[in-house]
């Protein structure tokens, strides 16, 4: 077993403290819920006291009113009625203000025909109101007018003669209390105010109906036509209810009344001064009850007071103080379990610490025993692998000027996994040795392609250390693990493997240079004896090669210049003469022909300009210089797009790009790839070309037509095209300069593509 394995964890007691602490969170949460249900219940009860207290109250001041009014008729059917001074001294008897609270005044009101309209209003006049009319004067056959009204008052005396059938809302009621032979109460009535800019006030009219012989009739027509009157009680219903439902009686409920009545909204004509919205009250209750023929709606709101009452404070505590006592176990929960497992630890490290003494006395009995040689460190591979890790690999330098390796593996893992020195690339042995110190990598999350091989191998941690002998830095020795990191006591023995490795690698690289110093020796005396010997007769041969080469060269850039374009020249300009000539005696198809002969020398003028471009290119010395390439980009991108519609077509440059190159072969290239990306992505509804840099290289981007991937390798070949030429005009030729450029700047160029998703053309300069 690798002693690696043997660090201390605490046992299971790692998750002791957080048992703890949510088995202690969850005994709050139960008590907060057990002690909100608790207060809440007795909110509730207490609630539910209070309204029934408050809608007894209700009642009872209705019922005052009814009985006064019952009350009243009942005298007026024992008397046989009424004059204006009987009405007034029973009135004062009661003390109606100061007995019933909110009242404004007992009335009485006089069913009364058209016809006996005069004797009325003689009547009355007669009894001491000299001004009694009846107002306002109604159509109909009867009229109910107010005759008496007390006590005397400004608010009462405008409502003496006033019909009360001429009101909708009092006309319903009478009639309701008619028909029904019950006290029957009207709706609510807005008063103007008796003084200059006062409020209006909300009021309600309580009619009880006098019939012939006192009693009430039983059949509904027989009510209609004995009817003699109504007895009626006008209140306030701010007034009403106001000792009774405000001061310290109700100072846990805030109360609001709405009168309801058919499809009608709800009319609030009672408010407690502490009123507030059922959104800032934690209890709101709705109440309905029956008075006197129509429903009033009783709205119950819990106030201020009746929260101080409450028990509730105490219950949010129950969270705060919960949440202290858990964190207060957890902390003590979490320090036994620290030091229980500092002692683990302290263990467990006495006992790696023994096992990593015992792998350094085998390695450096190995050395002593046989001596340092290459199978010799392949054998302390094998052990480190089998004591330490699940991979162990040493990197060598050959010579201390040379990148070359020499690599030694062991590993744990499957056979069929490559070894180290078959699989591991170049940028991963260049990693290798950019190490000057011990260095430790996590691969589990890495994407990094120079660890590909040992991810595969599903090593999840790498430590590298360096080797370093007499002359320096020679190579470094790399551990690979499946599972825990190396801690720094691994690292420490990992060093140690290195400073005993390094002694071999010494030994051994100093074999192999000398070796390799004889052998390069012989080999360059013999290649000095044969370059002597050929020297003068391959210079002599080279340069009658290079001459012929620069003149068939010369001869032919001559040849397409003159021979080709002057044949050319002739046939453009005699086609455009015999159009110009004898244009009219040609008919259209005649025309068309001569067109494309036109068409075609156009075309091939074009090829021929295209090729020498590609032929002087390739014969260019370049001139290095800085150059800016946003600035070359954005320079081609302006010439591009001259004459175009600018709207359609959107181009982006990245600032900032720069590199070390020829600016006028650079100039050529952005031309030819701008214009490329710009001309296939014309179709598309808005032209869009990206010029930028990325760690891939340069790139211009389009979001045109794209090209099948399978055939990218034809691009940058002359006169290969994968669109025809009634698609997309042009020479065949731009995309082979660009790859001519790019060669001769030691880079390379490719593109990326899908059909109908844009292109991607990318460079690199060296």
């Amino acid at each position: 077993m690798k002693f690696r394995w043997q660090r201390g964890w605490g046992g299971n007691r790692g998750s002791l403290p957080y048992l703890v602490f949510i088995l202690s969170l969850a005994a709050t949460v139960c008590a907060w819920v057990w002690a909100g249900l608790i207060v809440g219940t007795q909110d509730n009860d207490r609630f539910r006291s209070a309204t029934e207290e408050a809608e007894l109250a209700i009642k009872g001041r209705i019922d005052d009113q009814e009985d006064l009014v019952r009350a009243s008729a009942a005298t007026y059917a024992l008397q046989g009625g009424w004059t204006r001074a009987q009405f007034h001294s029973y009135v004062d008897n009661l003390s109606v203000s100061a007995s019933y609270q909110g009242s404004q005044g007992l009335g009485f009101i006089r069913r009364t025909h058209v016809r006996d309209l005069k004797s009325l209003e003689a009547k009355i006049r007669a009894e001491g109101e000299s001004e009694f009319t009846v107002h306002p004067k109604q159509a109909g056959p009867e009229l109910y007018p107010i005759v008496y009204l007390e006590p005397e008052s400004i608010l009462n005396a405008p409502s003496i003669g006033f019909d009360a059938a001429s009101d909708p809302v009092r006309r319903e009621a009478m009639f309701s209390a008619r028909d029904l032979g019950l006290p029957t109460i009207s709706g609510v009535i807005a008063w103007e105010p008796t003084r200059p800019g006062g409020r209006p006030q909300t009021s309600f009219v309580l009619y009880c109906p006098i019939f012939q012989g006192g009693d009430v009739p039983d059949a509904a027509t027989d009510r209609k036509n004995l009817l003699i009157g109504f007895v009626f009680s006008r209140f306030r219903g701010a007034d009403i209810f106001r000792d009774v439902l405000e001061g310290e009686a109700r100072k846990d409920l805030d109360i609001e009344i709405f009168d309801v009545h058919a499809d009608a909204e709800p009319v609030r004509f009672y408010s407690s001064s502490r009123t507030r919205t059922s959104r800032e009250s934690r209890i709101s209750v709705d109440g309905y009850i029956p008075v006197a023929g129509r429903q009033w709606m009783i709205r119950y709101h819990s106030s201020p007071g009746f929260e101080e009452q409450s028990a509730g404070w105490l219950v949010s505590w129950i969270p705060i103080v919960g949440f202290l006592v858990s964190t207060l176990l957890a902390t003590v929960s979490f320090s036994q379990v620290r030091a229980y497992r500092q002692l683990d630890n302290q263990a467990a490290r006495l006992v790696r610490r023994e096992a990593q003494q015992r792998l350094l006395a085998n390695i450096g009995a190995t050395f002593v025993d046989s001596g340092a040689t290459e199978q010799n460190i392949r054998a302390i591979c094998r052990l480190v692998a089998e004591e330490f890790a699940d991979w162990f690999g040493v990197c060598l330098k050959e010579r201390p000027d040379s990148q070359m390796t020499v690599a030694y593996d062991q590993s744990l893992l499957s056979r069929s996994r490559p070894s180290l020195e078959a699989a591991l690339n170049d940028g991963f042995l260049r990693r290798i040795f950019s190490v000057v110190e011990p260095t430790t990598m996590d691969l589990a999350g890495s994407n990094d392609p120079d660890f590909q091989v040992l991810k595969d191998a599903h090593i999840h941690s790498v430590a590298i250390v360096p080797i370093m002998d007499r002359l320096g830095f020679a190579g470094a020795i790399v551990a690979g693990r499946i599972g825990l990191r190396f801690d720094e006591d691994e690292i420490r023995v990992l060093e140690e493997i290195a400073s005993r490795t390094a002694m071999a690698a010494d030994s051994i690289r100093l074999f192999r240079e000398k070796e390799r110093e004889l052998e390069e020796r012989r080999k360059a005396e013999a290649l000095v004896r044969r370059l002597n010997e050929n020297l003068e007769h391959i210079v002599q041969e080279r340069t009658t090669e290079l001459r012929a080469t620069n003149q068939e060269l010369e001869a032919f850039c001559y040849s397409v210049s003159h021979d080709l374009r002057a044949p050319l020249r002739s046939v453009d300009g005699f086609s455009k003469s015999l159009l110009e000539d004898y244009g009219e005696q040609l008919d259209d198809q005649a025309r068309d022909y001569i067109g494309r002969v036109r068409s075609a020398s156009h075309r091939m003028d074009e090829l021929i300009s295209a090729l020498l471009n590609l032929s002087r290119i390739t014969r260019l010395e370049i001139v290095r210089h800085p150059i800016d390439i946003s600035q070359l980009a954005h320079v081609a991108s302006e010439d591009a797009l001259e004459g175009k519609d600018r709207d359609h077509y959107v181009v982006t440059v990245q600032a900032g790009m720069v590199a070390e190159a020829d600016p006028k072969l650079i100039r050529v290239l952005l031309d030819n790839l701008v214009r490329n990306a710009i001309k296939f992505s014309a179709p598309s509804e808005t032209s869009k070309i990206d010029i930028g840099q990325d760690k891939k290289g340069f790139f211009v981007r389009d979001n045109g037509v794209g090209f099948n991937p399978a055939y990218a390798d034809k691009l940058f070949v002359a006169f290969e095209r994968l669109h025809t030429q009634n698609e997309f005009p042009g020479s065949g030729i731009g995309l082979a300069t660009v790859q001519r450029i790019v060669q001769k700047h030691g880079g390379a160029v490719w593109a990326e593509s899908e059909e109908g998703k844009g292109a991607t053309f990318y460079f690199t300069l060296r």
